[in-house]
């Protein structure tokens, strides 16, 4: 699409949504300033680019790429109808943004003759039980990764079994743990190492719902707080997490490290403590890295 009026390009711009048009061959040809702040690439990294290249790479919640079966951009070419979809998009940095997608088609004379794919992220608020003025009072927060950090994460843990004991509302814990990441850190250096931590935070912040936390437990562990009533649903759950992971990427020197995560999964019981459902939460991550790495594996209490 060409601009008639400059106007038309610094109205785009100051949007806070992302942007792009795409023509009949789904090649993009303008690209906004708030697509560049959700997806990290630049007007010139991408202008020009068809969108199944795959640089946004979309895929769904089973880490299925979208964009040679499910595009809404090329859905909309086709049936001159606007579509709206939920992804994760790869940001330049590798790591995985959550996304809801409102596709439109351009028409003129009842021909369409390009698109337009409007962005936004979803929302990641996690529920809090203390303000943010105490947040930083307590210094409850991993200054690496921004996630909370152990003393948080047990005093979240703690407010789940009084609103499990009082109210009867169940709760299930995933302890996560990066493969093979003291390799990373003896090949390439601890910096890359914290920036593979960096990466992996983010994309697991954006794999789950509002109504979830997670939190580094320490090293390259972290614990994630679920509400689920069913093994069935803690299972989807964490596998999702690890989909993504497993999807997303860091550029170190020209060379594409790809990351993968281990998982152990367990579901409260009436007699659990904060400290017995950790312990049968870190018995599945072991097992789970002993049969292999990469999977997630649901230890029921006895």
């Amino acid at each position: 699409m060409e601009f008639d009026h400059p106007f038309c390009k610094e109205l785009l711009d100051a949007f806070h949504e992302g942007v792009y048009f795409v023509d009949t061959n789904r090649v993009i040809t303008f690209w906004n300033n708030g697509a560049e702040a959700i997806a990290g690439y630049t007007a010139s990294d991408i202008v020009g680019k068809c969108c199944a290249d795959g640089l946004l790479n979309h895929i769904d919640d089973k880490g299925q790429s979208l964009c040679f079966t499910e595009c809404p951009l090329s859905a909309c070419l086709q049936d001159g109808k606007p579509k709206i979809t939920h992804a994760f998009l790869r940001h330049k940095r590798g790591h995985r943004v959550a996304v809801s997608i409102h596709a439109i088609p351009m028409v003129s004379d009842g021909v369409v003759y390009g698109a337009i794919e409007a962005f936004i992220p979803e929302s990641d608020v996690q529920r809090t039980v203390i303000t943010n003025k105490e947040l930083e009072y307590f210094a409850l927060y991993d200054p690496l990764t921004k996630l909370p950090n152990r003393r948080y994460i047990d005093n979240f843990l703690e407010n789940h079994f009084r609103d499990y004991e009082e109210f009867g509302l169940t709760f299930a814990v995933i302890m996560l743990d990066l493969d093979h990441f003291k390799n990373i850190n003896d090949q390439y250096g601890h910096d890359v190492g914290d920036a593979v931590l960096k990466m992996v935070s983010k994309s697991m912040k954006n794999a789950l719902r509002s109504s979830d936390f997670i939190g580094r437990w320490g090293g390259e562990e972290f614990l994630a707080i679920i509400r689920c009533n069913s093994l069935g649903d803690l299972f989807a759950i964490s596998e999702k997490i690890r989909v993504l992971i497993e999807n997303s990427e860091l550029e170190v020197n020209g060379e594409i490290l790809h990351i993968t995560i281990s998982a152990g999964c367990t579901m409260v019981i009436k007699s659990d403590t904060p400290a017995t459902i950790s312990k049968r939460a870190d018995t599945a991550l072991y097992i789970s890295k002993s049969n292999g790495r990469n999977m997630s594996y649901v230890l029921m209490a006895e």
